[in-house]
């Protein structure tokens, strides 16, 4: 996206859990707000640029966009979906 680097969610999927920037453990009503399309307002102090998602330390979701306190997914509704009931 422009000037960030995007990885594949492949990629963030299998070794985002080791890493140890830019991973932000997000709520179940937080997944359910980015399964409808809404963004999370997060003022994280961090540079703007993708972040990881995740519902706790080990279950990674893929990516967010972070730009002005806004998280915005890069997951698809269909992988939400199944997250939100528990595939």
């Amino acid at each position: 996206m422009g000037q960030f680097l995007k990885p594949t969610t492949r990629f963030i999927q299998l070794f985002g859990a080791r890493a140890t920037n830019a991973k932000i453990v997000i709520s179940e009503d937080n997944l359910l707000d980015l399964q409808e399309g809404k963004h999370i307002d997060l003022p994280l102090g961090i540079d703007h640029g993708y972040v990881i998602l995740c519902l706790d330390e080990d279950r990674v979701l893929g990516l967010g966009l972070y730009i002005n306190g806004r998280i915005s997914t890069q997951i698809s509704r269909k992988a939400l979906r199944r997250e939100m009931i528990g595939e």
